[in-house]
């Protein structure tokens, strides 16, 4: 039940450098009892399972040669911004975050929230808060202040350069 969970939620269709989704629910199992990852006691035990096995799934894919995570466009019924790059405004989101001497750990988790949004937008997966909050293996809270932060840093950075203008 957690391997096939795990396989949707992850959008698992093939074997990610030959693990499968019951070789990542196996992993998850023994991290969570060996102690290399606390379970959060307020879910049961198979949803930390796939909590963990969703991390593990993302962290293989980053591991991944670069032309293995690209797919097919996902066609999306939003309307899109010519003038607005989503990936470069993420890039320079982070390098700024990057820049900070001392961000903390709400500025840590905005610069690991946009290296997962990129994996993502790069393989057609969800890019919402929680969904990312799930794959990096953090607290919903911690996910949405980084997207928080995130957003103050570009707001600011299209600030910038409207006032540039």
């Amino acid at each position: 039940m957690c391997a096939q969970r795990l396989a949707g939620r992850s959008n698992l269709r093939a074997p990610v450098r030959g693990k499968d989704a019951s070789d990542f629910v196996q992993e998850a199992i023994r991290r969570l009892m060996d102690g290399q990852r606390r379970p959060d006691p307020r879910i049961s035990l198979d949803d930390n399972v796939v909590r963990v096995g969703l991390s593990l799934v993302w962290g293989e894919r980053q591991r991944q040669p670069e032309e293995a995570l690209q797919t097919e466009p996902v066609a999306v019924d939003e309307p899109s911004v010519d003038s607005f790059d989503l990936r470069s405004a993420l890039v320079d989101a982070a390098n700024l975050l990057h820049e900070t001497p001392s961000p903390g750990r709400s500025g840590r988790d905005a610069i690991d929230f946009i290296d997962c949004l990129r994996q993502q937008l790069d393989s057609g997966g969800s890019i919402k808060p929680g969904h990312v909050a799930e794959l990096l293996a953090i607290s919903r809270a911690r996910a949405y202040a980084a997207w928080r932060r995130i957003k103050s840093v570009l707001r600011e950075q299209i600030e910038g350069d409207d006032d540039a203008r």
